[in-house]
């Protein structure tokens, strides 16, 4: 864990199963993070699902991790 002194901690992290194989770099998104309720505008909330109009609001609704 890295301090980050604009935001949540860094982490950093090694696997070697066997040094003699090939190196392959994964990168996932990091998005697990607090709510911050008091940055979404009045009536949302990311604990909630509210559609207005066309427009769906609430944490996760767009986030495409099981998209074909």
């Amino acid at each position: 864990m890295l301090d980050n002194p604009r935001g949540p901690p860094v982490l950093i992290a090694e696997r070697i199963e066997n040094p003699d194989y090939v190196t392959a770099l994964v990168y996932g998104h990091g998005d697990t993070i607090r709510g911050q309720d008091d940055q979404w505008r009045a009536g949302l909330s990311p604990w909630r699902v509210v559609v207005e109009g066309e427009r769906i609001y609430g944490r996760g609704t767009a986030d495409n991790k099981g998209s074909a």
